[in-house]
């Protein structure tokens, strides 16, 4: 039976959420959403709940020909990283 040690962190988990755009919606308008409004509102969460990474990636995500991060200026990535509550806060987004 496995006894973590007195001083050992519990591991970090991860989730993996994929959404679909709806196709009435454009491509630049859902990532503008999701950056900007959607990463404000569930940052004070994420702090609160202790989240140390929130990434979204936006772009043509395919088995066959992985999409570069870097090559399409119109695909926006938004990477936050919480260092402390103190530390980062709302001025994350900003």
């Amino acid at each position: 039976m496995f006894s973590p040690s007195p001083n050992s962190k519990p591991r970090p988990r991860s989730f993996l959420a994929l959404l679909k755009r709806n196709p009435t919606i454009s491509k630049e308008d859902f990532s503008n959403h999701w950056v900007t409004e959607h990463a404000q509102v569930v940052l004070p969460y994420f702090l609160d709940a202790g989240v140390e990474s929130y990434v979204q990636i936006h772009g043509p995500l395919s088995m066959s020909s992985p999409a570069s991060l870097d090559s399409n200026p119109n695909n926006p990535i938004a990477a936050y990283r919480k260092k402390s509550k103190l530390e980062n806060g709302m001025d994350a987004l900003s």
